[in-house]
């Protein structure tokens, strides 16, 4: 299995690219509209070809997976909505409850898987924000058993959305 750990190299040249965007979605039945913020650690390569790869791949996979989605808990029953997401850092139980906080964690952990084989660019950190409430996730925030799940849940789907898109492998 893929460790968290293995996403982060901190050895890179201290640069930073970030990110914002917003989302609309669906979090126990009430529809809000947030803001996200995607910060990565990137490596020497020009910083324009850089950020343009997070726009094409971390970007682009925040946008078509979760704008406009509902955030689900899978071990509750539900009604079946057209664009759903389940939230998965639980353990055996399934038990997750959506939230601002999970969301966060399953975007840093989308990135990283995203992100996994390029060498410049690994996620730092992902604040997603609403109205006065700010939570951010950093590696430090996700913890076991948090992983397992998310990654038996939604590793394969987040690797074919970066074959769909034509993103391979980058290696310096």
């Amino acid at each position: 299995m893929v460790r968290i750990q293995q996403f982060i190299n901190l050895n890179m040249a201290q640069q930073f690219i970030s990110k914002r965007g917003g989302l609309t979605i669906t979090l126990d039945s009430k529809v809000i509209d947030l803001e996200y913020q995607l910060e990565f650690t990137a490596g020497s390569s020009p910083r324009d070809i850089l950020t343009e790869r997070v726009n094409q791949v971390g970007v682009s996979w925040v946008i078509k997976t979760l704008d406009k989605t509902t955030l689900i808990n899978p071990a509750k029953p539900i009604e079946v909505k057209e664009k759903m997401w389940r939230v998965s850092l639980a353990g055996k139980d399934g038990d997750c409850e959506p939230s601002l906080t999970n969301l966060a964690k399953e975007i840093f952990l989308a990135m990283a898987v995203l992100f996994e084989s390029d060498d410049e660019l690994k996620i730092n950190r992902v604040v997603i924000s609403y109205e006065d409430e700010y939570n951010v996730c950093t590696k430090d925030s996700i913890v076991p058993p948090e992983p397992h799940q998310w990654f038996a849940t939604h590793y394969d789907s987040v690797k074919e959305y970066a074959k769909v898109i034509g993103f391979t492998e980058i290696k310096k």
